[in-house]
């Protein structure tokens, strides 16, 4: 391990001086390469550069616990041994996790889609409630959000919500959030049975490859999330709504009708499939 640390090391310190380097000032995909590459290894880097720290002043210590000391010195110095010895068993299990493979998704934005489910209203106000929960989170990993669609009752709860958020590493912190959530509320005012809610967050990680869409009487296309190839969808009827469908359970509706030939903006959505006309 201490090895590989030690390459990593080198190729950072490397990093840091072809980035001052004019040539590759100059050269924009350089800078931007080098840049990204350096920022990919810091983590590990820094952490290496405490972990080596570390172990030297825990090499002192021990060697000054062998010295004619008091025992209140001594004391000290047996405690800073604890404290270094701690932090060394801290460092190498976060060095372990910075060095194994990542996803290669896991710097793109994440797209959320949240649904109430089943439990109608509770669900509904237990989804704004995440949905509050994920965008203050993201306020403190200095990330933005974007809100893309809202489907809201007359409570203020989410019967649908869909956002982006964008920011470095987003995909790999949210990833994990999909699946059902549950709410239990115990007792109900009449009897003491407990209600469950649901709500279902559904995050993606969003696409980069652009496609060129044309507008026809019947077309079918869509986006559904991360990173599985597009499934073949039933084309739908004219003057139908169209919604984005990729894979998996993020929606965007993105045509409003089937038949309309005027053009769309389309922003969020970076993976299109056309489904061939009737």
């Amino acid at each position: 391990m201490l090895d590989r640390l030690q390459s990593l090391a080198d190729r950072y310190e490397k990093l840091s001086e072809l980035l001052c380097d004019p040539d590759v000032a100059n050269d924009s995909k350089k800078l931007r390469d080098y840049s990204k590459e350096q920022s990919d290894l810091q983590p590990a880097y820094e952490a290496y550069v405490e972990y080596k720290n570390v172990m030297e002043e825990l090499e002192a210590a021990k060697t000054m616990q062998g010295e004619k000391m008091d025992d209140e010195m001594r004391e000290m110095v047996k405690m800073e041994i604890d404290e270094l010895s701690a932090r060394q068993v801290v460092l190498e299990e976060t060095i372990r996790i910075l060095l194994l493979p990542k996803d290669p998704n896991d710097d793109k934005n994440v797209i959320i889609e949240i649904r109430g489910a089943a439990g109608g209203d509770e669900a509904a106000l237990f989804a704004s409630d995440l949905y509050r929960m994920y965008t203050r989170f993201a306020d403190t990993q200095g990330w933005k959000v974007e809100l893309m669609d809202v489907n809201m009752n007359d409570l203020g709860g989410f019967k649908e919500v869909i956002f982006m958020i964008n920011g470095r590493g987003a995909y790999s912190k949210m990833k994990f959030e999909s699946g059902a959530h549950r709410v239990q509320r115990i007792p109900t005012p009449s009897r003491g049975e407990g209600f469950i809610r649901r709500p279902r967050p559904w995050p993606s990680c969003q696409k980069r490859k652009k496609w060129i869409l044309r507008f026809m009487t019947r077309i079918f296309v869509s986006i559904r999330s991360v990173p599985v190839e597009p499934a073949a969808s039933p084309l739908i009827q004219p003057n139908r709504p169209c919604a984005l469908h990729i894979s998996r359970r993020v929606s965007w509706l993105l045509v409003r009708m089937a038949n309309r030939r005027t053009p769309i903006k389309i922003k969020h959505c970076r993976y299109f499939v056309p489904v061939s006309l009737i």
